[in-house]
């Protein structure tokens, strides 16, 4: 499917709150999901320059979930926080920019798993009890304008090369 807009919903109790397979440039905006039992927003299979912004993703197990070859995709302002393993996970994706979050209170901020070439520009994340933000065998991500704090680790970088860290604030993390 192509174009479509899942806009203003309130999605509680599901098993998924929006899951998009081989889908391009859907609109998931200002949608309030919590209670899936897994996956707040799940991009999947090819789904692609679709955009997920200014919703609230909370007390979900991921609150957005990006897997293969679901590329292109902008996660925006939104604010993701008390997902019990996630608050953004991706794997096998390339060039998503995410930017402008707010992302707290989940086991793992964002992770990234064989993802390249992604941004992570101009976000607050805080108080997740593993990670701000993890990469394992990704390459070429920017971490820039963004603040950590009071997370275990704020960056953790594993197999992951040439990537870019700038004008970061991290403070009051174990790591």
């Amino acid at each position: 499917s192509i174009n479509n807009s899942i806009t203003q919903n309130t999605m509680f109790n599901n098993y998924h709150g929006v899951y998009s397979i081989n889908s391009d440039n859907t609109t998931i905006l200002n949608n309030n999901i919590s209670l899936s039992d897994v996956y707040g927003v799940f991009l999947h299979n090819g789904t692609s320059g679709s955009t997920v912004k200014s919703n609230s993703l909370y007390s979900n197990q991921y609150g957005t979930y990006l897997k293969q070859n679901s590329n292109s995709n902008s996660i925006n302002n939104n604010t993701i926080y008390r997902n019990s393993q996630y608050g953004v996970y991706s794997t096998g994706t390339i060039g998503n920019l995410i930017q402008n979050n707010t992302i707290y209170n989940n086991t793992q901020g964002i992770y990234l798993d064989n993802s390249a070439n992604n941004n992570i520009t101009s976000s607050t994340i805080y108080g997740n009890t593993q990670n701000g933000i993890y990469t394992i065998n990704s390459n070429n991500i920017l971490i820039d304008p963004t603040t950590f704090y009071n997370n275990t680790y704020s960056i953790l970088l594993n197999a992951s090369n040439h990537s870019s860290l700038f004008q970061l604030t991290i403070y009051n993390s174990t790591y």
